[in-house]
């Protein structure tokens, strides 16, 4: 029994670390999704989201109901007096003397009053909508923003990664010919020069180890920051260079696809404030119509002399009825707000006509960075197997006794820089991809 019990144990610890580890192991796809959850500008983009709701409850709230009450107690331990004019009947005196008020009062009010009609409110409502809707929107452009970071960061790891195990072979190549080289130097068959050459190369490459050894640390932070992870956790990538080769399958279509200018996010959000500013000016040219408002009013008075007799007896008062506003005269402030939101309109305008051209500019711009990326690819892949030949060319020379170090060093610095020059390609290309998705709106 108690085997079983610590087998289970086991289980579940190991259950735990397995978990542990997937939840800090992500594919592309995955860090994507995270990232839409974690980054701070797209928390902040749902926000403002939710902020523009709450603004149109806000605006509705003034077509509703408006409901309140009051209530008020006055002691006057000093009640002012007033003096008239005594009309002959009051005595002999020219003037005679009332009090203003009484010692104690209360009072009691509530009050409602219901908007009828005001036409500012109800194009207040329908931009407060249209607000909502641009929220939206730039929330959308923010997750298709953060999507393209990520990927590039994500990409730049993988690449890094590649860039590591390539140095990491290249180094091993390169004990292996320096510890060939000491034996032959020990046996006087070559020239300590020939070892240096050799052992300076080696010295070279461990050095460009370290320090992609920093790179990779350096991506692995963008990543996990464009991601929004925490920077002290570690983080680890799933997808390889096979998964990225998949990742440009079909990018070639992307050069032939029709500019839609919609696909944009940004380009909706000149469309909405278009909308916001339109309906900014019917609302100042309703300013000119009037506004009717139902309002309704009871009270409940009580007085006395003697605060005791206070709550003897109460005086209702009720009221109610229409309250119409007409404006006549402002001295032609909504005709200087009506020409300003024109005025807002055509800027508008004139920046949708701007961004239809660089969006234009900016998708032929990507296009030709990804065909040109596309070329030097296949360009460097035929260098990289160029130089790789070469190589083990002149390594066997080398070993049958018929080369010099030299030429095997340079041999070793041009195979290691191809190596590096055709990664660099694979990057180039897959950020040029991702740049022309997100020209195209993708």
């Amino acid at each position: 029994m108690k085997k079983v019990l610590f087998l289970f144990s086991v289980l579940g610890i190991f259950k735990q670390i397995t978990q542990a580890q997937n939840e800090n192991t992500f594919s592309l796809k995955q860090a994507i999704e995270y990232a839409k959850s974690n980054n701070v500008n797209a928390k902040n983009a749902r926000l403002d989201q939710d902020a523009s709701h709450k603004k149109i409850h806000e605006i509705r709230a003034m077509g509703l109901p408006q409901i309140s009450a009051s209530g008020r107690f006055v002691y006057t331990p000093q009640i002012p007096t007033i003096g008239i004019k005594n009309p002959g009947f009051f005595g002999p005196n020219p003037t005679v003397e009332f009090p203003q008020g009484i010692d104690y009062s209360v009072n009691g009010t509530l009050s409602a009053s219901q908007l009828l009609f005001d036409g500012t409110f109800l194009m207040g409502l329908k931009a407060a909508k249209e607000y909502a809707m641009l929220a939206r929107i730039n929330s959308e452009r923010t997750d298709k923003q953060i999507a393209a970071d990520v990927t590039k960061a994500y990409f730049l790891v993988i690449i890094t990664d590649e860039n590591i195990k390539l140095i990491d072979k290249n180094l091993q190549t390169l004990e292996k010919i320096l510890n060939d080289m000491n034996a032959l130097y020990k046996n006087g068959l070559i020239e300590k020069t020939d070892v240096d050459r050799i052992e300076l190369t080696y010295s070279n490459t461990k050095v460009q180890a370290g320090k992609l050894q920093d790179a990779k640390e350096i991506s692995y932070y963008l990543l996990k920051l464009q991601m929004g992870y925490p920077g002290s956790q570690t983080i680890s990538v799933t997808d390889k260079m096979e998964d990225i080769y998949a990742n440009l399958a079909g990018a070639d279509a992307l050069t032939e696809e029709k500019v839609i200018y919609n696909n944009r996010p940004e380009y909706k959000m000149l469309e909405q404030q278009i909308k916001m500013h339109t309906l900014d000016k019917k609302r100042y040219l309703f300013g000119y119509a009037p506004s009717l408002v139902a309002f309704a009013q009871h009270q409940q008075n009580a007085f006395a002399v003697d605060f005791g007799q206070l709550n003897n007896r109460y005086f209702p008062g009720t009221q109610v009825g229409l309250n119409i506003s007409l404006p006549i005269f402002d001295g032609f402030m909504k005709n200087a707000q009506i020409e300003q939101a024109s005025i807002n309109i055509r800027k508008s305008q004139n920046q949708k006509s701007q961004f239809e051209s660089a969006i234009e500019t900016e998708v032929f711009s990507s296009r030709t960075k990804y065909m040109r990326a596309k070329e030097q690819i296949q360009v460097q892949k035929k260098n990289m197997e160029l130089a790789e030949e070469i190589y083990k060319k002149v390594n066997i020379k080398f070993t049958n006794g018929v080369g010099s170090s030299l030429e095997l060093s340079q041999a070793e610095t041009d195979l290691k820089t191809a190596q590096t020059n055709y990664l660099n390609a694979i990057y180039d290309l897959l950020v040029a991809k991702t740049d022309l998705e997100t020209a195209l709106g993708k």
